[in-house]
């Protein structure tokens, strides 16, 4: 392996200058594409984390809310039915 790697080096110094620099701007290439998108994937999951658990307040806020009307609908509901003058005045 390390008379391998030495061949290797020995053989890249005999390559021009224009073959090193494109395998260098390519390594540059494929490294900072490759840091970025896992940038953007850590990014993306702590937003679609935080998406859900808002999502879920507001839902949770929605039924609450809901909940809270239709139960005043149904005081309303049975007092209208419990008022003897409101019966009397239907018949």
């Amino acid at each position: 392996m390390r008379y391998w790697l030495a061949n290797k080096f020995i053989e890249m110094k005999a390559w021009r200058i224009k073959t090193k620099l494109f395998l260098l701007i390519s390594v540059s290439m494929l490294l900072t594409s490759t840091i970025s998108l896992a940038g953007l994937q850590i990014a993306y999951s702590i937003y679609d984390e935080q998406i859900y658990q808002k999502s879920g307040q507001v839902l949770n806020l929605s039924s609450t809310l809901i909940e809270n009307e239709l139960s005043k609908v149904d005081k309303i509901t049975f007092n209208v039915m419990a008022d003897t003058q409101i019966q009397q005045d239907r018949q």
